[in-house]
């Protein structure tokens, strides 16, 4: 994706991971997640189109003073519980399901099949001149800007 290349090009001291759930098992996504253990953003992706308007998401964690709260803690509060769902975030039909938004949507809006969902976190390491906040604003303007997108789960600016 040209949007996230740019960011690793513009920023230093970030890592950027992903995953999806092609030939993975949910277990997976858990254990992906509990190493995103820095502030930063995370990017939800439907990639049934694959490019820059398949972005459905794009949140934060952490604020630019310092603060415990990590990648982790924000992006598994979206997904269904792992004490209903032994699959989570995959619900009973083998699909993913998000669990929650700030904004209201049917639930069929809130579905996709898993192969098709990836998640993109950007770790901020040690620079203290970079915010979770720096970084969403930066894609979500850019996505905004450049390919007349916002991202459908995002609060309309």
């Amino acid at each position: 994706m040209k949007l996230i290349k740019n960011i690793k090009n513009l920023f230093t001291d970030i890592e950027i991971n992903s995953f999806s759930f092609v030939e993975k098992k949910p277990e997976d996504f858990w254990n992906f997640l509990k190493n995103q253990k820095h502030k930063g953003t995370y990017i939800y992706v439907n990639e049934s189109k694959n490019n820059e308007t398949d972005i459905d998401y794009v949140g934060k964690a952490g604020h630019y003073e310092d603060n415990e709260r990590t990648v982790y803690d924000r992006a598994k509060l979206y997904f269904l519980s792992r004490r209903k769902y032994p699959d989570s975030p995959l619900n009973f039909d083998g699909k993913l399901e998000y669990k929650k938004f700030n904004s209201s949507y049917e639930k069929d809006d809130l579905i996709l099949e898993k192969d098709n969902f990836k998640i993109i976190t950007i770790l901020i390491k040690k620079d203290k001149t970079i915010s979770p906040e720096l970084l969403e604003s930066y894609v979500l303007n850019t996505l905004l800007k450049e390919y007349n997108h916002y991202p459908k789960f995002n609060n309309k600016i």
